[in-house]
């Protein structure tokens, strides 16, 4: 695939990435770097802007194929967001967190999805489940 092609297949992921926020990081060492970006399709989820969530969605290049979503290849990158949002979510628990406009759902939303979007759907899911007298 020619710098052309690999150029617009970047450019589709417009659709997906918000890329004037995505990085450019080598995460596992080969040299070619991935592209961290962030999924808009939660965005005014349960309330306005400034409290949605926006995933971290990780692409790599794959040669003849072009960028394709790998997010689960890489559940470290999202481990710091997991210990964050787990705090957020456990204040919502507690009730410290104010469900009136969406803030409570939204604030347990970003935990599920950064289960979600690495790979990790059974934790997510353990997040509904009441834990056992």
């Amino acid at each position: 695939m020619g710098a052309a092609s690999r150029k617009a297949s970047l450019c589709a992921l417009v659709g997906c990435l918000v890329l004037h926020l995505a990085s450019f990081v080598d995460l596992d060492g080969d040299g070619i770097c991935e592209v961290l970006g962030w999924d808009p399709i939660f965005h005014y989820l349960f309330r306005a802007n400034p409290g949605t969530p926006w995933p971290l969605v990780i692409v790599v290049y794959e040669p003849g194929r072009g960028y394709v979503p790998a997010s689960p290849r890489f559940p470290e990158a999202y481990e710091t967001r997991i210990q964050r949002h787990t705090l957020l979510a456990e204040q919502v628990k507690r009730g410290e967190i104010e469900p009136a406009h969406g803030q409570a759902k939204c604030g347990v939303l970003y935990l599920v999805l950064d289960y979600l979007y690495s790979g990790r759907a059974e934790e997510a899911g353990d997040l509904f489940v009441p834990p056992e007298p």
